[in-house]
């Protein structure tokens, strides 16, 4: 009687054990870049086309553009967001010493197609269309010289993203926002 009670309480024992072994498996599977539909980023770009649109000036200096973004997977090719970026540019006058500064403040509407979409590697293309509002002032005064709205627009010829949750991103491409830009970017689920 006492070896089937012992028996018994093993194996209800075992069993207790097989099933928490395969509950903690289960939380320890990671999560892939393709299955997170949210993603934030932040990027630093150079080479905006802003940048090379006065040809009345000698030097044009630019701390680059400032991004950051959001975007939302509704396939595992096609993802909609938006991108808000600053980006100031400096020009010189061929014959006097005044410098004009314009502040380019960028809203955009964005849809990319990725191509590639592995579980911590993908590649992707894009266009963006939107509206910049240009604000130019003098260094020899503090007032505003002028306010204008312009149009915005970037292609992603070439986009990547390397990690899960928590990544690094890199785009090449042309237009209002930049040619080359790297920076972060966060994935994660609804």
């Amino acid at each position: 009687m006492v070896k089937s009670v012992f028996t018994l309480i093993f194996i209800l024992f075992t069993s207790c054990l097989c099933n928490a072994q395969t509950q903690t498996a289960a939380k320890k599977e990671k999560l892939q870049q393709v299955n997170l539909q949210n993603e934030f980023y932040f990027t630093y770009g150079l080479g905006s086309i802003y940048y090379f649109i006065n040809q009345n000036t000698t030097n044009n200096t630019s701390p680059g553009s400032f991004i950051a973004g959001y975007t939302r997977s509704i396939t595992n090719v096609v993802g909609v967001g938006f991108q808000a970026a600053y980006t100031q540019v400096t020009f010189s006058q061929k014959l006097s010493s005044s410098k004009t500064i314009s502040n380019y403040y960028q809203a955009l509407a964005r849809v990319c197609f990725r191509y590639l979409n592995k579980p911590a590697f993908c590649m992707y293309s894009g266009v963006a269309m939107g509206i910049t509002y240009q604000v130019d002032s003098e260094n020899t005064s503090s007032t505003d010289v002028g306010k204008q709205l312009l149009p915005a627009g970037q292609l992603t010829l070439l986009g990547f993203r390397f990690g899960r949750g928590l990544g690094f991103s890199g785009e090449f491409g042309i237009g209002s926002l930049s040619i080359l830009n790297i920076g972060i970017t966060y994935k994660f689920r609804d």
